[in-house]
């Protein structure tokens, strides 16, 4: 059995931002040495509330540290937003 564990946030005041980051930092660093074998990250990129608002910097600051994980970019299938088809 492979576990994943998924980084998605939601944040309100942008003063809490750096707190947050570096929480989740230590959530996929922990979960890394504790066996996961991938950190997904959410893909709601540029998003305002969005707690890392770009996920490809984030995996890119993640990636050097990890020692086993695969990092996981989620994404939305667009094909949910087609009509008349």
């Amino acid at each position: 059995m492979k576990f994943c564990m998924h980084l998605s946030t939601r944040i309100q005041d942008k003063r809490n931002e750096l707190p947050l980051i570096n929480c989740l930092t230590d959530l996929a660093l922990e979960a890394d040495v504790g066996g996961f074998s991938a950190i997904s990250l959410t893909e709601h990129h540029l998003h305002e509330n969005q707690g890392y608002q770009n996920s490809l910097l984030f995996a890119a600051a993640l990636a050097p540290r990890l020692t086993q994980a695969t990092l996981i970019l989620a994404t939305v299938n667009p094909g949910g937003f087609w009509v008349g088809i």
